[in-house]
């Protein structure tokens, strides 16, 4: 089994199916694997696999680690499964740091919300032309105060022909995002844009919805 899927990940769809395959198959007991870290990067995976008396055979090792194996080799086995899953957390630890200091910097590290999109040659955030309409529309007709989330969705639906889910549409217009601010790791930090209006506001629709105090908006 050769998976290009995130190995920390429980779940995987091609190590789900080869596990599905050797409990179908209890005369078939070996995977052959590049290396430990390809196979598996938590204990569980390997918990999973050692349940099931599989043979674990990786030609990059020159190992062969089953249940009739010497202690030595499920020793060593068992050393470079910890080496796995440290590579992997060495690695979140990085990319966390990585999105800190963009945040640190007023870049927001997640996906911005609709009307706005990554530009990914800069590494800014900028107005998406292409859906901002919709979000200048969603605060205009909600903060006329003459419609409720549901008639908010029907009227985008009509005309965008976009479907938003009821909770995803308050979600929205709370987000303080179109405020100029983000909150990352529980920190509200004001944004920078390369763009550097903002599409509405959304103080009003936080009072509207009663997600707390008004907020003095800017555009």
């Amino acid at each position: 089994m050769f998976s290009a899927e995130a190995a920390k990940v429980t779940g995987r769809k091609q190590f789900g199916e080869m596990v599905r395959f050797f409990r179908e198959n209890p005369n078939c007991r070996v995977a052959v694997v590049e290396k430990t870290g390809r196979l598996y990067r938590n204990f569980r995976d390997c918990a999973t696999l050692e349940d099931l008396e599989v043979e674990i055979r990786p030609p990059k090792e020159g190992q062969v680690i089953g249940k009739d194996s010497k202690s030595q080799a499920k020793l060593v086995h068992g050393i470079q499964v910890v080496i796995a899953r440290n590579y992997i957390e060495n690695l979140r630890e990085e990319v966390r740091e990585g999105m800190r200091e963009k945040a640190e910097q007023g870049v927001c590290p997640s996906r911005p919300p609709l009307g706005y999109r990554n530009n990914k040659l800069e590494h800014t955030i900028e107005i998406d032309s292409a859906k901002a309409p919709i979000a200048r529309r969603m605060f205009d007709v909600y903060t006329s105060g003459q419609h409720s989330l549901n008639s908010v969705r029907k009227v985008l639906k009509t005309g965008f022909g976009v479907g938003i889910a009821k909770g995803y549409l308050e979600r929205l217009l709370k987000n303080l995002f179109y405020k100029g601010q983000f909150i990352w790791e529980r920190v509200a930090t004001v944004r920078v844009l390369s763009d550097s209006g903002s599409l509405y506001i959304v103080g009003q629709c936080r009072t509207f919805i009663g997600g707390g105090p008004r907020i003095e908006s800017f555009l």
